[in-house]
């Protein structure tokens, strides 16, 4: 008869789960370092060029945002830089817990509708929309790999654990692309077919640099 030692073979499995946990939390914090959000430090003050690109980019946001299927009621415009941003459009947060995939689309439009608005209006594109291009592609990756959004792959996402094969991330990469090459469309169909809110919200912005609910309100149904 083998008598097995038990306890060595319990302490050697306590041990190899506390390691395998271990290389998680390490190889969790190593893609932190590797995919770091964007860092953004503040400036000091805007000059009159960066006050002009910030007005048009925000005046894209929230044109999109107000015109754009299942969005929330704008709050806030501001072109005044703050900790973290150079500007930010702001909606009242959303009652319910879950999102539709045209809400998220709608999401991604305006996301993208910031740096659109500088390409049609300005001619020219800044590096202020880094925020928007990461957080774009985050959520566009989230709706084909976490919500089963995507065109091509649908639900057909192995767990994370998993490695997806090279037919499977082609097509998760396309849906990637897809959604995020769509989302712009919408929004430069919106943008286009209200160029002169664009304009007047821009204006708008750099006399006043901060836009409340009323005013904003008050804004949009003057423009119709």
């Amino acid at each position: 008869m083998i008598y097995w030692p038990f306890d060595l073979i319990f302490a050697t499995l306590a041990g190899a789960a506390a390691t395998a946990a271990i290389c998680r939390i390490l190889w969790k914090r190593r893609m932190r370092q590797i995919a770091a959000e964007p860092a953004f430090a503040p400036p000091a003050e805007l000059t009159d060029w960066d006050r002009r690109f910030m007005a048009y980019h925000e005046a894209g946001h929230a044109v999109c945002s107000r015109y754009l299927p299942e969005r929330p009621p704008l709050e806030r415009i501001t072109i005044c830089p703050s900790d973290e941003a150079f500007g930010m459009v702001r909606t009242t947060p959303a009652a319910d817990h879950n999102e539709t995939r045209r809400a998220l689309c709608s999401m991604l439009a305006v996301l993208l509708a910031g740096r659109l608005a500088e390409e049609m209006f300005l001619h020219e594109t800044t590096t202020s929309g880094i925020h928007d291009l990461d957080s774009a592609g985050r959520l566009a990756a989230d709706m084909v790999c976490k919500f089963g959004m995507g065109q091509d792959t649908g639900v057909a996402i192995p767990p994370p654990e998993f490695p997806l094969n090279d037919e499977l991330l082609g097509m998760v990469n396309t849906d990637i692309r897809r959604l995020v090459l769509d989302a712009e469309k919408e929004a430069e169909k919106v943008l286009s077919a209200r160029r002169a809110t664009v304009e007047a919200l821009a204006e708008l912005l750099l006399r006043r640099e901060t836009l409340d609910a009323e005013e904003i309100a008050n804004f949009f149904d003057s423009a119709g």
